[in-house]
């Protein structure tokens, strides 16, 4: 038994009276089945054009998706930018008060060393001040001199000459 579905071949086409076809049944034919063919192509074209424009419309979508996406990071990374860049100023702000403060208190403590420092030199200067104007008032004093020889006789020390 033949399958209905199959295209008779050349030699299976006969007409209605079942006789043999003739060439120009089989240029009808031929003709049928290249229309068939024809629209079948067309067909194809039609489907794939619209598979084309529908492609197009989806790479668009996702074109505009992806910016909308691009656009959000970058404006989040904007933000995390700034925040990081207020705690940087404010960390950098503490730092410099801390350094302020330290140089503050090595400021102080130096100033207090100057004046310590000062303060025994100033003692220094009026004890050596006071031994030089007591030094001059003893050699002003008249029996200044008499008084060295005397001391210098107890002692036995023989000093140059005075004058």
């Amino acid at each position: 038994m033949e399958d209905m579905t199959e295209e008779p071949t050349i030699r299976e086409i006969r007409t209605d009276d079942d006789e043999p076809a003739t060439k120009g049944l089989v240029r009808d034919e031929i003709d049928k089945l290249a229309q068939a063919t024809q629209h079948g192509f067309d067909e194809l074209r039609g489907d794939m054009a619209t598979m084309k424009d529908e492609l197009r419309s989806e790479m668009h979508e996702i074109k505009a998706e992806l910016r909308s996406e691009m656009i959000n990071i970058r404006d989040e990374l904007r933000s995390e930018m700034s925040a990081m860049k207020s705690e940087l100023r404010a960390e950098m702000a503490d730092m410099k008060d801390e350094i302020r403060s330290e140089m503050s208190e090595v400021k102080d403590e130096i100033i207090n060393e100057f004046k310590v420092v000062a303060e025994n030199i100033h003692q220094d200067v009026a004890g050596a001040n006071r031994d030089e104007i007591t030094f001059i008032k003893d050699q002003q004093l008249p029996d200044h001199e008499a008084r060295l020889r005397t001391l210098e006789e107890q002692a036995e020390i023989a000093v140059g000459p005075r004058v």
